[in-house]
C-alpha cells in the first residue's frame, strides 16, 4: 500500500498487475518513472522491467540510469505527434514549477480570458525576428497564439520547437512579453567524493581513418597501462576507475561522399576489431563506457542504440567494456548517504546546428563549444529544433533531459573544451584524428590528443595533451 500512495501523491497510476514483490528500493524506482513518464502514466510490469534493466550493476560502484534499447516497429506522422507532445508535457511540467509560473492557463483559455495578464507555456511553431522585438508563434495541444517578446540577449538564443514560458501582458488582443522563461536548471553545490578517484573523457577516435593518430593514441593506451615517463601520471592513472568514450570509434564507411579516399581500412568489421586491440590492453579493473557517434554502425537517428553486436562483436566481448546509447546516463560511486554522480553522455551531432544558427553562440564559431552545452541544459533538451539532429519518431521524447546531471560530457565537432553551469561540469572531448580535407575545406581546426581527466574529490579537471 505505501508503493500505491506514493505513486499516486505524484500522479501515476498503478496497473494491479504490477509484480510489487520485485521492488527493492520504492525511492529508485519512482526517481526513474518520474524521469521517464509523464503524470498519469499506468505503471505496469513493462515498465518495471525497464528500471531493473537500466539500474541494474554492472560494475561496483556503477549504475545504468538510461540506456535506450531499439525496439523495431512501422512508424507514422501520429508518432512524431506523439513525440512532441511528450517533450511539451515534460518541460511543461519543469517550468511550471518555478515560481513566476503560478496560474499558468492553457492557450485556448487564455484567448478567452478577460484578464489582461496570463502566464502560458507553449513551444515554438515559428520565430520572425524584428527591431526590438520577437514574433514568436506558440502552440499547446489547445491552440496556437503569437505573442511578440521584447528582444533581449534572451531572445537571441530562441530556436523553434522548444519549449518556453512567458508571461503575457493582452492589449487589444495582441499578447507582449518581457522575456522568455527557460525550462533551465536549478543553481546547485557540485559535488565530491571522499577519496581520489578519477574519470577519464575521449571521444572521436575514428580509427580505420588515414589520420587517426596511431602513435599519440597507443602513448595514451600506455598511459593508461600506467608506463608513463612521469611518476604523477603513473600515479594518476592508477586511479582512473572509469574510462567514458562519446562516441565515433571508428570512422566508418560510406558516411560521406568520397571517404573511401581517405580510409586506411575501408572494412567496418576490420575497423571494429582494430580498436578493439588497442581497447583491450587497457586493466580489466578500469570500466570504459562506450557510447555511438554518427561515424558508428548503428541509426543515424536518435537516440542511437548500443553498438551493434554482430558488427562490433570485439567490443561486446571485453569483460570491462559496457557498450550503451546515445544519449545515455550513467551513476557512479552512489553509497549510503551519498547519491553518487550523473553522468550524462551524449555525441554532440546538435552542436554543429546550434553553433551555426543560433545568434549568441555564431560569433564564437567552435572556439566556445561549452557555451552551446550551456544552452542544451537551459533548454533541458539535447537537440531542441527539429533538423538539428535526426530524431526517431517515438512514443517518447528521449532526448530531454529530465534528470540534471552533474557532469554533462559531449564530443563531434573535434574540440576540446571545459566549463561550469550551474554546478554542472560540463566537457566537450577531443579527438584522435588529424585535420581531415573536409575541416581544411570548411576552415575547422580540431584539437586532437587531449584527455580529460576528473578527480571526484575536488572536481578537478586536468588535460593531458599527447599531441
Amino acid at each position: 500500500m505505501e508503493i500505491l500512495k506514493k505513486f499516486l501523491n505524484h500522479g501515476y497510476l498503478v496497473s494491479p498487475e504490477l509484480d510489487l514483490n520485485k521492488i527493492e528500493d520504492v525511492d529508485a524506482f519512482l526517481q526513474f518513472v518520474r524521469s521517464n513518464y509523464r503524470k498519469g502514466y499506468v505503471i505496469n510490469n513493462q515498465v518495471l522491467e525497464a528500471f531493473l534493466l537500466s539500474t541494474r550493476k554492472v560494475s561496483h560502484g556503477l549504475k545504468i540510469l538510461f540506456n535506450f534499447e531499439e525496439k523495431y516497429k512501422k512508424v507514422g506522422v501520429n508518432d512524431f505527434v506523439s513525440l512532441y507532445n511528450d517533450r511539451y508535457h515534460k518541460l511543461k511540467e519543469v517550468i511550471c514549477r518555478r515560481s513566476e509560473a503560478r496560474g499558468t492557463i492553457s492557450i485556448s483559455k487564455a484567448l478567452k480570458s478577460s484578464s489582461n495578464e496570463v502566464f502560458l507555456v507553449g513551444m515554438i511553431k515559428e520565430l520572425r525576428r524584428g527591431k526590438g522585438w520577437v514574433r514568436a508563434i506558440l502552440e499547446d495541444p489547445t491552440g496556437s497564439v503569437p505573442v511578440m517578446i521584447r528582444a533581449s540577449e534572451k531572445t537571441e538564443e530562441l530556436v523553434e520547437d522548444e519549449v518556453i514560458g512567458v508571461y503575457c501582458i493582452k492589449r487589444n488582443g495582441a499578447f507582449f512579453s518581457e522575456a522568455p522563461v527557460f525550462p533551465d536548471i536549478p543553481e546547485r553545490e557540485m559535488k565530491k567524493l571522499d577519496e581520489d578517484l578519477f574519470l577519464c573523457f575521449i571521444a572521436d577516435i575514428h580509427y580505420g581513418s588515414k589520420m587517426f593518430l596511431r602513435e599519440e593514441f597507443e602513448e595514451f593506451i600506455n598511459f593508461l597501462k600506467g608506463k608513463s615517463k612521469e611518476e604523477k601520471h603513473r600515479e594518476i592513472a592508477e586511479k582512473i576507475k572509469y574510462i567514458f568514450i562519446l562516441g565515433d570509434i571508428v570512422d566508418g564507411i560510406g558516411v560521406y561522399p568520397e571517404q573511401e579516399r581517405e580510409l586506411e581500412i575501408p572494412d567496418i568489421y576490420s575497423q571494429y576489431a582494430g580498436v578493439s586491440e588497442y581497447l583491450k590492453q587497457i586493466p580489466e579493473e578500469k570500466q570504459i563506457i562506450i557510447i555511438p557517434g554518427n561515424h558508428d554502425v548503428v541509426r543515424m537517428a536518435e537516440p542511437q542504440p548500443p553498438l551493434y553486436r554482430d558488427v562490433a562483436k570485439p567490443l561486446h566481448e571485453l569483460k570491462n567494456v559496457i557498450l550503451l546509447s546515445n544519449p545515455a546516463m550513467v551513476n557512479v560511486e552512489a553509497k549510503e548517504g551519498f547519491d553518487g554522480f550523473n553522468i550524462l553522455l551524449y555525441h554532440g551531432y546538435s552542436l554543429d546546428y546550434l553553433i551555426s544558427n543560433v545568434n549568441r553562440l555564431k560569433k564564437y564559431g567552435y572556439e566556445k563549444p561549452e557555451l552551446a552545452m550551456e544552452l542544451l541544459l537551459r533548454k533541458r533538451h539535447l537537440a531542441p529544433t527539429h533538423g538539428s539532429t535526426l530524431i526517431a519518431p517515438l512514443n517518447q521524447d528521449h532526448l530531454t533531459i529530465t534528470t540534471i546531471p552533474d557532469i554533462f560530457a559531449t564530443a563531434h565537432i573535434h574540440k576540446a573544451a571545459v566549463g561550469t553551469y550551474k554546478g554542472v561540469l560540463n566537457i566537450c572531448c577531443s579527438c584522435w584524428q588529424a585535420r581531415t580535407l573536409f575541416q581544411e575545406k570548411v576552415g575547422h581546426i580540431p584539437e586532437p590528443g587531449r584527455v580529460f581527466l576528473v578527480n571526484l574529490k575536488n572536481m578537478g579537471i586536468r588535460i593531458l595533451k599527447f599531441v
